[in-house]
């Protein structure tokens, strides 16, 4: 059984959750610096780990990306979200092939069961 990809896409939902990162802050030409005095600030999308979820029925995919650094949540919706969607996307879309597979295998051996009777 083929899935429609791109109907199944558009129909699920997407959401992402933020947290600080715990990983050390690279001082690379002040930028580190920069990085921690935002997140001292308050900013948690100046160093944080971002996982994006697509969901379809009870079915789900994830990406998940470490020691993201952005302005805001506006900048990662803008420059990160759209190649996470398409990777959490991907992940669900294999999930729920895998099923379809599985209950394909499972009418297969019904039929042959069925014929050996």
């Amino acid at each position: 059984m083929k899935l429609d990809k791109k109907k199944i896409r558009r129909l699920a939902s997407f959401s992402y959750v933020a947290e600080y990162s715990d990983f050390p802050i690279e001082e690379e030409k002040n930028l580190g610096v920069s990085i921690a005095k935002e997140c001292e600030e308050g900013n948690m999308w100046a160093w944080c780990n971002v996982r994006v979820t697509a969901e379809f029925g009870p079915f789900s995919g994830v990406d998940a990306l470490c020691c993201v650094s952005c302005k805001d949540e506006e900048e990662f919706v803008k420059e990160f979200f759209g190649d996470m969607s398409e990777e959490a996307s991907y992940m669900l879309l294999q999930r729920m092939q895998e099923a379809a597979d599985t209950l394909e295998n499972v009418q297969d051996l019904q039929l042959v069961f069925q014929m050996e009777e």
